[in-house]
Formats: C-alpha cells, structure tokens, sequence
C-alpha cells in the first residue's frame, strides 16, 4: 500500500492483508493493470482480467498459466504505460464482451 498508487475519486482498497484482498478483487466484474500479482490472483479467482506488459511473452505466459480459462483482455503487450485513452477504450470493449453485446 506504501508505494502503490490509488487515484483521486477512486475507492482505496489498497491493504496488505491478503483475505481482504482476494475479497475485493472476487466482488469486482473485472481486474485491470500492468500484469502482475494481483492479476494473476484475479485470474486464479476466476475474475476477467484486462492487462498490459512490456513484451508478447509475459502476455502469452498469463494465458497458459490460466488454469479457469477466465477472459484475458490486452491492451498492449509492448510498454507498461498504455495511454488513459487506450485503457478506457479496452474497458469498454471488455465490459460490451462481458455484458453479452458481442
């Protein structure tokens, strides 16, 4: 929590207790972020994940380490700062596919 960022206008869920944070990732429709540990935690919780990561590998190793198939939504897998714009725009393409519009 020290060194992780939480937006203004957003809900800080940040804690390092870690039944508290399986809770809070299990209530949400889906997970976004740089791929990392709480993704794959989302993944392993049976939650979408939407991700990005600096190279195809690490793209490739979340969907072979998915054990539950959960949707894997990319935004990129070239860089570790997509745009705010790029992100919104892949939010609102996964939640269309979750909602069952495409």
């Amino acid at each position: 929590p020290r060194y992780s960022l939480c937006p203004s206008g957003c809900e800080d869920c940040r804690t390092e207790d870690l039944e508290q944070t399986v809770a809070v990732i299990s209530a949400g429709r889906l997970a976004a972020g740089e791929l990392s540990g709480p993704l794959h935690l989302a993944a392993y919780g049976g939650r979408p994940i939407l991700i990005w990561a600096p190279g195809a590998e690490r793209i490739a190793f979340a969907r072979k380490r998915n054990p539950f198939n959960v949707r894997i939504f990319v935004v990129r897998d070239d860089t570790t700062n997509p745009s705010p714009d790029e992100i919104v725009r892949k939010l609102q393409e996964a939640f269309t596919v979750l909602d069952g519009s495409v």
